[in-house]
């Protein structure tokens, strides 16, 4: 069809973490680059206080090249275990996990519940973990009483997935996770010229926070 791209590229990303470790904020701060960036999207996100049983969706394309596009679907799951169910459909043909955590001490152990309960949900859908690409986000950087820069430092290097540090609140740490696991998966599919088209997938969202 003419004025139809000669390449879409499609790609589905879930956020999970325990509830309340700032996977929402992950999608308003990106949903605030994009109007601004001018691309056309889509957020269904509950206002402050208002809870969803559902997950949190926003979803954007932007033209990389004169012949390649991209869309993305972000979800954001709840995160209570009464959820879980539905958290596992939500993972369903996903191309790569964001995991939020709240980067406060007395946070440490729901975290760490939340993470075997989400490679076990993995692990029933059958998803090949050592090819899923997989960050850690430690977010709520502002917060008293969060674990030092040295300590997660500590934390990356015993793992192998890439670790981010967030304020997602103020939008900071948001856009360098998207367009890592962007980087990632694309990585995966074998795609050709991926360092020119993060950086213009970079450049078109960052034009949102000079604005």
């Amino acid at each position: 069809m003419i004025g139809e791209p000669s390449a879409l590229h499609v790609f589905k990303f879930v956020y999970c973490g325990p509830v309340r470790s700032g996977k929402s904020a992950n999608l308003r701060a990106l949903d605030r680059l994009v109007a601004r960036s001018g691309a056309r999207g889509l957020v269904e996100i509950p206002g402050p206080g208002k809870a969803s049983i559902f997950p949190e969706f926003l979803h954007f394309s932007l033209k990389l090249a004169p012949d390649s596009s991209l869309r993305l679907h972000l979800l954001a799951v709840s995160g209570k275990r009464s959820l879980r169910e539905i958290q596992r459909l939500a993972l369903k043909g996903l191309d790569g996990v964001v995991f939020v955590v709240d980067s406060r001490r007395s946070e440490s152990v729901q975290a760490q519940r939340s993470f075997q309960q989400l490679l076990e949900d993995l692990q029933s859908l059958e998803v090949d973990l050592s090819q899923l690409p997989l960050i850690i986000q430690f977010n709520k950087r502002d917060l008293p009483d969060v674990r030092s820069d040295e300590e997660i430092d500590e934390l990356a290097a015993m793992g192998r997935e890439p670790v981010f540090k967030s304020i997602a609140s103020r939008g900071i740490g948001v856009l360098d996770t998207l367009l890592a696991m962007t980087e990632l998966a694309w990585q995966r599919r074998g795609l050709p010229e991926g360092v020119s088209q993060m950086q213009s997938l970079r450049q078109q969202l960052t034009s949102g926070i000079r604005a």
